[in-house]
């Protein structure tokens, strides 16, 4: 199967990829619609990886490695940090009767973060605290001057900026960070500003919805919910 680019004002379209295994239909568009981020799928036996494709310039840079089976890309809505789902977690179980293994609950939701000056979000974060001492010219009253005061000019709203992705191809793996949950089965990945949205299992339990806040760093549950989907402004949720 191929995955094309398509101009809409002109129907212009450029081939990004083409796979002769398996169908390519896991990508999404980067938040500046310069970059789209896509599953390519493995050959024969080999894993998945997630890439980027650059559409300027029609560059191809891999996020992941073959090591690993990884799939469901999504930006955050900054263009920082890139979300997806990955089975790097190996806790086998043994059989009673067969004296063998099996690897269950091999997967936790990852970001990477694209470019070498995005600070990790579960950096050791300092916490010392300035303490201010009171001294003889804070204590002064304030002397104000009615007559030459001046009404000062209004300043103006500003606008958000805009949003740029910047990806730095160098170390790329080795700014990948998981996020501290327990392993599972995951799935339905939508990221927001201030964390990610999921749902998972694990084996013998049923799924349910989850969100972990990278502001708060840690998940919450919100109920058991097999799927959904948010508002464009990430500030509503439909469940089924």
């Amino acid at each position: 199967q191929d995955l094309y680019y398509v101009e809409t004002a002109t129907g212009n379209k450029t081939l990004i990829t083409h796979n002769d295994h398996k169908e390519i239909d896991d990508y999404t568009f980067a938040p500046d619609s310069k970059w789209i981020a896509y599953t390519d799928p493995g050959k024969a036996r080999a894993f998945d990886v997630i890439k980027l494709y650059q559409i300027g310039s029609k560059k191809i840079v891999q996020v992941t490695d073959a090591w690993y089976n990884s799939y469901q890309p999504q930006f955050s809505p900054d263009g920082k940090l890139l979300y997806f789902i990955s089975a790097r977690d190996f806790n086998p179980t043994y059989s009673h009767t067969e004296w063998n293994h099996a690897y269950n609950d091999m997967q936790k939701p990852y970001y990477v973060r694209l470019a070498v000056d995005v600070k990790s979000s579960f950096q050791v974060e300092n916490d010392e605290v300035a303490i201010k001492t009171d001294s003889a010219a804070d204590n002064k009253p304030e002397v104000k001057d009615s007559k030459n005061k001046k009404e000062a000019p209004k300043k103006d709203t500003a606008k958000p900026d805009e949003v740029i992705v910047k990806v730095d191809e160098d170390n790329l793996g080795d700014r990948i960070e998981s996020l501290p949950v327990a392993a599972g089965n995951y799935n339905n990945l939508s990221a927001t500003s201030e964390g990610v949205y999921y749902t998972s299992n694990t084996v013998g339990k049923d799924r349910t919805l989850k969100y972990f806040s990278l502001k708060d760093k840690k998940e919450n549950e919100i109920g058991d919910f097999g799927g959904y989907v948010i508002s464009a402004d990430t500030k509503k949720i439909l469940f089924r």
